[in-house]
């Protein structure tokens, strides 16, 4: 018996989505100043690259993710282990502040 569901999505041109799409090395070290916080013009600033570069980047980021936000991929990136719990050298060294003051 024929799936309704599969022959339905792939009539209107759609394609399976892979369980973990490769991403580049730029991309996965996009995605780790995405996590940290750091908005596209800081993260040319550390790799090296224009504000353009780094929205191409994190465009293609999110469509491989199939993200609907930079919150979202980060989300993404988490559960399929691209990201990993690890605290980042600037967490450690306090350059960045939490905005929440906790007693």
């Amino acid at each position: 018996m024929r799936s309704v569901t599969n022959s339905t999505a792939y009539a209107r041109g759609a394609r399976p989505r892979q369980p973990n799409p490769a991403l580049t090395d730029r991309e996965r070290q996009v995605l780790a100043l995405i996590a940290e916080g750091h908005p596209n013009v800081k993260i040319g600033l550390e790799l090296h690259l224009s504000e353009h570069t780094v929205k191409s980047h994190v465009r293609r980021i999110m469509r491989k993710l199939h993200a609907r936000s930079r919150t979202h991929v980060v989300t993404i990136a988490y559960r399929r282990g691209y990201l990993s719990t690890q605290v980042s050298d600037s967490a450690m060294t306090g350059t960045r502040r939490d905005p929440v003051e906790r007693p």
